[in-house]
């Protein structure tokens, strides 16, 4: 039961998230963008993306082999 409310729940998040991109995009230009932002973040403090991919890496790499 509470693994299935997990999938929609990331499912919703991963809506709600692509919703407020597209509506960023067309009201404040690709400047508003998460992706942009993300990109922002990732040149002026680069240890955000590291600790990004390192955490990402763990946290699917040691479930690669479970299913």
């Amino acid at each position: 039961m509470l693994q299935t409310i997990t999938r929609w729940f990331i499912l919703i998040v991963i809506l709600a998230i692509a919703a407020y991109d597209t509506f960023a995009a067309i009201k404040g230009g690709t400047q508003a963008t998460i992706s942009a932002q993300v990109w922002y973040f990732s040149s002026h403090y680069p240890v955000t993306a590291f600790a990004a991919g390192f955490i990402s890496g763990h946290l699917w790499f040691n479930a690669a082999g479970e299913t």
